[in-house]
């Protein structure tokens, strides 16, 4: 054998055999294993958007049973929570829950019927316990009601204050600091 015959043949026993190997298709190992890849990055994603739809499922049962609870609180009312809400579920408490509304209408169970609505509403609740009676850790609420509302309130409790208005402005000598105590006639001294 000649020297470029020997090298031919060298080399093609390094490089594994022939030529024509690398038009041959890959083995059935690289395809397998390709395959399981494939439907291992499907399974993520199917899962992930299954995760994803599923917070949105109990976001929403959440925010449904907080305006089943309050059925006067006005349809623009934000409800929200911190963190993953599917978590928090499955652990059978939420850390938080947040309300704010521009009002809600409150009505009596009574025979009065009588209503009360609230502006500018802000609840806010820690840690809610998911099973009944629902206790929870702290519960913070504000809300404004109209001066009109109160007096409504207190004629339907106390029927001797109907037709009563609020007391208007103090008059100069029953404000505080004035020079006579109202209701004595003594006059105020000053000590430095």
């Amino acid at each position: 054998m000649d020297d470029a015959a020997e090298g031919d043949f060298s080399e093609n026993e390094v490089s594994g055999g022939d030529s024509s190997q690398s038009d041959r298709p890959r083995p059935a190992r690289r395809r397998r294993a390709r395959r399981w890849v494939v439907v291992l990055v499907v399974l993520v994603v199917i899962l992930s958007a299954g995760a994803v739809g599923m917070e949105y499922l109990v976001r929403g049962q959440v925010d449904a049973a907080v305006r089943s609870a309050l059925p006067g609180l006005s349809e623009d009312a934000r409800i929200a929570t911190k963190g993953i809400v599917l978590r928090q579920v499955v652990g059978g408490s939420l850390d938080s829950l947040s309300v704010d509304s521009p009002s809600l209408k409150i009505t009596s169970k009574g025979q009065s019927g009588t209503s009360v609505t609230l502006s500018d509403v802000d609840v806010d609740l820690s840690r809610i316990s998911l099973h009944k009676p629902y206790p929870t850790d702290a519960v913070t609420a504000s809300g404004t009601i109209s001066w009109e509302q109160v007096t409504a309130l207190a004629a339907t409790s106390h029927p001797e204050a109907q037709g009563r208005h609020p007391p208007g402005p103090a008059r100069r000598d029953e404000r505080p600091g004035s020079r006579s105590h109202p209701g004595l006639d003594v006059p105020a001294r000053c000590e430095r």
